[in-house]
């Protein structure tokens, strides 16, 4: 689970250094965005790093020192998914067209303006430190809960079983 929370909150936030890949798979359907703005989002994913490959995003985030071989082999097989199904290009096409869709082009103007001027590219930088944090912090505090929430799943379960 907490693999999942991790590259969720990495591929918003990881700078856009990998290498570019062609696109290997098509960005979800979305409301349709004038050319221009999606221009304009594409420049804004660019600057703020959202378009870093998942497989990068993944191998960014260590694995505990005491993971097993089993772990290691899951972390991999899921390293060639991502590289797969989500190349940086795919994911830059996807997160432009979502910005387009949820700024106007006088937002984008501004977002662009703010991630190239020196605390917009600080920020830009920060954001893989963050979520790592981020993701570290709140794993930690999950895994003091594990017994409380497989409790509670193992009851929602019964409800559910056929008597």
């Amino acid at each position: 689970m907490r693999l999942y929370f991790s590259i969720g909150l990495v591929l918003m936030s990881a700078p856009g250094t990998a290498q570019s890949q062609p696109a290997r798979s098509a960005p979800p359907v979305m409301a349709s965005v004038p050319a221009a703005r999606l221009a304009l989002a594409r420049l804004v994913a660019v600057a703020a790093g959202m378009g870093t490959s998942m497989d990068s995003i993944r191998r960014a985030i260590p694995l505990p020192a005491n993971a097993t071989a089993a772990s290691q082999q899951r972390n991999d097989v899921v390293i060639a998914w991502t590289a797969k199904y989500l190349p940086p290009d795919t994911v830059l096409a996807i997160s432009a067209r979502s910005l387009a869709n949820q700024f106007t082009d006088e937002d984008l103007r501004g977002l662009l303006a703010f991630y190239k001027s020196p605390l917009g590219k600080k920020y830009a930088g920060a954001k893989p430190a963050i979520a790592r944090q981020t993701s570290d912090e709140t794993g930690r505090i999950m895994s003091l809960h594990n017994d409380e929430l497989r409790a509670a799943l193992e009851k929602a379960s019964a409800t559910f079983r056929p008597h």
